[in-house]
């Protein structure tokens, strides 16, 4: 399951488990980005 997220104006597509509803990973526009907001925090869908 896929949503796509904003972390400050930087995007992200966020995926979910379809399961728990929990966040499983994130996917940046470049890998500077991903590398900076490793530890992004995204809400959960449950």
């Amino acid at each position: 399951l896929y949503t796509v997220q904003k972390k400050g104006k930087n995007e992200a597509v966020a995926t979910y488990s379809v399961d728990t509803g929990s966040c499983t990973g994130s996917y940046w526009k470049s890998v500077k980005l991903a590398k900076a907001n490793v530890d992004a925090k995204f809400a959960s869908l449950s």
